[in-house]
């Protein structure tokens, strides 16, 4: 084929993005202050009727805890991030308002089924102690305990999987933090041995930065 010409470029539109961050020691610190007081708590709430987790022990973490351990604005900021980074505006700004907050305190043989979140716009969980795992030692298999796992695309034995990656998996450590909108499914596997698996998980809102800016600061905590 003679004087024949072509240009090709890669593009991803389709897909939900995650977001990862790695926070500071010396956040991590603080937010485990802030869990072990909501944990020892026996009056404090529970989160766990909300939520898909066959997990005993998940409080909740009111927003003013957070704000009062100046947490509030470094949650809020990684998810800002995460929203002008995954739709690259500039011209109107977004902004993004915390709804929620709990505490997953995971224990051996505990999980999270496959689930999304109601309600929210974007999702979030940072890691705060990952336990030493007893191994399972299955021949031929590779480890997958305590893993989470984010699920999309096309059916796992399609041949479109050539193209598409329908899981994402990681084995977090402490500090680490992910975003993710609120409609992606994902899953927690459980695992073996003493110890504790501790996160916290957030739900919020992205919206125009000059739309929330009307809002009354009563209408705002409602959000």
């Amino acid at each position: 084929m003679e004087n024949f010409s072509a240009t090709f470029k890669k593009i991803n539109p389709f897909g939900p993005p995650i977001g990862i961050s790695k926070l500071s020691d010396d956040t991590v610190s603080t937010f485990l202050s802030l869990t072990d007081e909501i944990l020892g708590d026996k009056n404090s709430k529970s989160h766990g009727p909300d939520l898909a987790g066959q997990i005993n022990n998940e409080k909740t973490i009111l927003i003013k805890k957070l704000i009062e351990y100046n947490l509030y604005d470094i949650i809020n900021e990684i998810q800002l991030n995460y929203v002008n980074s995954a739709l690259n505006l500039s011209e109107r700004p977004m902004t993004t308002i915390l709804r929620d907050a709990w505490i997953v305190s995971q224990q051996e043989n505990e999980y999270n089924p496959a689930h999304w979140h109601d309600n929210c716009t974007l999702s979030s969980v940072l890691y705060l102690k990952i336990p030493e795992y007893i191994p399972r030692d299955i021949p031929g298999k590779e480890e997958q305990d305590g893993k989470i796992v984010f699920i999309g695309g096309t059916n796992p034995g399609s041949p479109a999987r050539t193209f598409e990656t329908p899981l994402w998996e990681a084995r977090p450590s402490p500090g680490d933090m992910f975003v993710f909108p609120s409609r992606l499914l994902h899953v927690v596997y459980p695992f073996i041995g003493p110890g504790e698996r501790r996160s916290v998980s957030f739900n919020g809102i992205h919206l125009w930065k000059d739309t929330a800016d009307s809002m009354p600061e009563e209408i705002k905590k409602f959000i």
